[in-house]
Formats: C-alpha cells, sequence, structure tokens
C-alpha cells in the first residue's frame, strides 16, 4: 500500500498532473463510447444542428429543437476545428468530464479537504456519470456541469475578491445558455453567498448584485445575437413559447420514485452523503457554509429536475456534481486512527474501482457488441451517394456523416413521433411528411414499421435498398 501511496502523493504534487491523471482515468472509463455511430438521439441532433449552423443556417430558424443556443455552439466549435468526426465530440465529452472532475478536485482543497477526498470526489463523478447509459453520450448535462463545478471552485474559496463573484456569476450564465436548469444550480449559490455576508447588508447586496449581473451577461449576448441577426423572435418562439406548450404535470409519486432510484443505485455511498449531510448539522457555526450548502444546492438540483414532469434518466446528471463533492465528506471526519487509514484509503478505492469495472463491462456489452445498424447504412451510402443527392434520415447522425442537410427543420425524431411534441409545435405531420416526399431526396432513410405515415407515402416512388435489425430500411427513388 506503501507504495500506492507514494504513488498518489506524487500526483497531488502539482495541479496539471493531477489534471492529466483524471483525463487519463476519464478516457479509460469511457473507452467504448468513443466507437459507436450512435449513443442517443440528443447527441445526433446536437451534431446536425451545429453542422448546419456552420453552413449559416441560425438554431431555431432554419434548424429546430428546443435546447438553448449554447450546446450547439460546443459542437459547431469541435467540428470547426476537427470536421464530422463523431470521435472528435465523444473526446470533447471526455475532456469536460475530466475538467469538471478536476474543478472538484480544486473545490474540494479550497474547502479544506484532505488531497485524498477532494481526489476521490473527481473520480468518483468521473465514475458515476460513466456508470450507466444515461451518461454515455455528449449531453447538454455533461457541458453545464463544467461550468457549475468551474463555479464551485470560486464559491468555496475562503478568501474572495469581488473578482470572485464575477467569475462565479459569468461560469454559471455559460451554463445558463447550454440548459436552462442551471439556474437552480445559480441560486442556491447565491443563497450561500447571500448566508455567508448576512451580517453586513452593503456587502451583501454588491456581492449578490455583482454575481446577477455576471450571470446575465451571457444570456444578453445571445438574445444580441439573434436580434442583430433579424431572428429574434423565432428565438423567443422556440425558448419560451413552445416550451410553454408541454404540458408540465408533476405526479408525486413518480417524481419521488425517480428521486429514490438515484440514492438507491449508488448505495452506499448514498448512505456516506446523507450522513455526512446529518453531522455537518450537528457541528455548529463552524461548519455551517458546508450544511446550509449540502441542503440547499441538491434540494434546488432535485427542483430543476423535476419541475418540468419529464423524468428523463440522462438529468440524473445535474445531481452528480453535489453528490460527489459532498459524498466523501463523512469517510473523511471519521476518526481513524493512524495504522487503519490504509484501510479506509482501501475502501474509497475499492467502491470507485467497482464502479468502474461495471460502467466499462455495461459500455462494451451496450456499445461495441451490438451491431451498429446506422454504420452499415453509411458504409452503403458512402459509396453509392452522390455530391448532388438529397437524403433524408430519421436517425440525423446520417446526415451530420454524410455531410447533407436534413429536408425538415424539426431535427429530434421524437418530434414527429411524441404526441405532446407534435401539439407544442403544431406541426401538421401529413403535411411535413409530404414535403419531405416531395423534397426530390434520392434515398430515404426510416422506421420500417407498417403503420409509419412516411414510409406508406414513398412506397410508390420508392423501392427498398437495405434493412436494418433495428426496423430502419433505407429507401431509393425508383428510376424512371
Amino acid at each position: 500500500m506503501s507504495t500506492n501511496k507514494n504513488y498518489i502523493d506524487k500526483i497531488y504534487s502539482s495541479s496539471s498532473k493531477v489534471f492529466i491523471f483524471l483525463f487519463i482515468i476519464t478516457l479509460i472509463a469511457r473507452f467504448f463510447t468513443l466507437f459507436p455511430l450512435v449513443i442517443d438521439h440528443d447527441e445526433s441532433t446536437y451534431l446536425v444542428i451545429a453542422n448546419e449552423w456552420l453552413k449559416g443556417h441560425i438554431p431555431f430558424k432554419h434548424y429546430i429543437d428546443i435546447k438553448p443556443v449554447g450546446i450547439y455552439g460546443i459542437y459547431a466549435l469541435a467540428t470547426g476545428l476537427f470536421g464530422q468526426s463523431i470521435i472528435a465530440i465523444r473526446l470533447l465529452t471526455i475532456a469536460a468530464i475530466s475538467t469538471s472532475a478536476f474543478f472538484l478536485f480544486k473545490a474540494g482543497r479550497a474547502a479544506g479537504k484532505s488531497n485524498f477526498t477532494s481526489l476521490s470526489s473527481g473520480l468518483l463523478y468521473i465514475s458515476l456519470i460513466s456508470v450507466d447509459q444515461w451518461g454515455w453520450s455528449g449531453n447538454t448535462e455533461v457541458f453545464f456541469n463544467l461550468f457549475t463545478a468551474a463555479a464551485l471552485f470560486f464559491l468555496v474559496k475562503q478568501k474572495k475578491y469581488t473578482g470572485h463573484y464575477f467569475v462565479i456569476g459569468f461560469l454559471m450564465g455559460i451554463g445558463f445558455i447550454i440548459k436552462y436548469h442551471v439556474a437552480f444550480d445559480f441560486l442556491a449559490f447565491l443563497l450561500l453567498i447571500g448566508w455567508v455576508n448576512k451580517s453586513s447588508f452593503k456587502n451583501l447586496i454588491f456581492r449578490i448584485f455583482i454575481t446577477g449581473v455576471s450571470f446575465l451577461i451571457p444570456f444578453g449576448l445571445v438574445n444580441l445575437y439573434y436580434y442583430v441577426s433579424g431572428n429574434y423572435t423565432e428565438f423567443i418562439n422556440v425558448s419560451f413559447i413552445i416550451p410553454s406548450r408541454y404540458s408540465s404535470s408533476i405526479n408525486m409519486s413518480d417524481s419521488g420514485l425517480f428521486v429514490a432510484q438515484f440514492y438507491l443505485f449508488f448505495l452506499p455511498l448514498s448512505m456516506f452523503y446523507f450522513i455526512g449531510v446529518y453531522q455537518r448539522l450537528r457541528l455548529g457555526e463552524d461548519k455551517s457554509k458546508e450544511a446550509i450548502l449540502s441542503i440547499i444546492w441538491p434540494g434546488l438540483v432535485w427542483m430543476a429536475v423535476l419541475f418540468t414532469g419529464k423524468l428523463f434518466p440522462h438529468y440524473y446528471a445535474q445531481a452528480l456534481i453535489p453528490f460527489s463533492f459532498f459524498a466523501l465528506d463523512y469517510l473523511e471526519n471519521l476518526n481513524i486512527k493512524k495504522r487503519s487509514y490504509s484501510h479506509f484509503r482501501k475502501g474509497v478505492l475499492s467502491i470507485l474501482g467497482i464502479l468502474f469495472l461495471i460502467g466499462i463491462t455495461s459500455q462494451f456489452f451496450s456499445l461495441i457488441v451490438k451491431p451498429d445498424n446506422e454504420k452499415a447504412v453509411l458504409e452503403y451510402l458512402t459509396e453509392y451517394i452522390k455530391p448532388e443527392d438529397k437524403f433524408y434520415s430519421q436517425k440525423m447522425v446520417l446526415h451530420y456523416m454524410l455531410d447533407k442537410s436534413p429536408q425538415t427543420k424539426y431535427i429530434h425524431p421524437t418530434i414527429f413521433s411524441n404526441k405532446e411534441h407534435i401539439e407544442a409545435f403544431r406541426i401538421n405531420l401529413e403535411d411535413e411528411y409530404e414535403s419531405i416526399r416531395e423534397s426530390n431526396s434520392k434515398y430515404i432513410y426510416c422506421y420500417t414499421n407498417g403503420g409509419s405515415m412516411l414510409r406508406k407515402m414513398i412506397q410508390e416512388k420508392y423501392e427498398l435498398v437495405l434493412t436494418s435489425p433495428n426496423k430502419y430500411s433505407l429507401w431509393q427513388k425508383k428510376e424512371k
């Protein structure tokens, strides 16, 4: 154990070594996510809209999804630098996760935690977001968590200057334009700033003001971009009007079960987490800051996750930053005898190791062993499709890889299949599918199900050329 301890202590010797170590660990933990063409629909949606943005097609005007524009900006940057590369996007995801883990480490040290616990918090985040398929793709949560973790580092610093409050707000503001749920994390941070400065009304108002104004800057710049480009109406419509049409009824029993599943899934870490919260409440004034943050922050995060009434598993990722930051505090605060400390470290590393193995094994069987149906279609199209040929696919990643613009402005496939989405976007399905059919696409890749409206429409003019086990088929326009 002494050899391992010396090795870990060498990592602590510089921040750059910690960062490189966390990046390598993240790369190993998510290695099998690099290769599949499709992990989920969301990632494919971001890829297509970002690629079209680089061609001059503005999000919310020419191509529509209802995520804030920040996520498309991140994907556009990656595509602009590396081209149509799935691996580049997955590496960007790995970089975002490892950097988030690094800021968790830095935040732990700034809050006075030991090197070991601080590093373990970062490793815990890497393992938890990689253990199940809801965390495998480069979804919005992966990227806004990075800015939340960075802001946390400045928030918990013992000595802060005015500039630190500006940075906290600005970082959270960037997270906000990636997904609006970040407003709840930001509210938790504001409440902590208010608590810490409650004895001085002047400091309280000034620091809250600085943090709040800087938070609004990124969102203000997005509004300015759409206003100057003459697309402000479209921005308001997609950002606020369409989401307001979604049903937001919250089922309390389902919501409670959703939250409970998170903590049950991560036992015994959840037990340590809740015991730690309880102990912080009992420690008195010297630990009041940690106690306040450990209660209001997770509580507000769960409000963000649940308030839409949409219980998607990838929403769990937002809860991972506060969970990872606090989960191991109880173990650190145990009155461990020196001779038993090595056993404590072994126990923590064993938990992390088990989580890593579960994640890597699950990725292998879910992403590598299973056939990649879209890869076969891509190989076929790459051989036969011509630059001038139009193309439509219900699997949007094919548009990205072939660099072919979609024949509809509605990018996410559930917009056509989910009744709630159809009503919110006010889509006439028959007209939309008719426009796709009349777009003169040479190839159409769509769901094979006999009840598919699009499939029925194309059977007259198209012939089946390729089928895949996932019930999707490739159709080619018949020669005249």
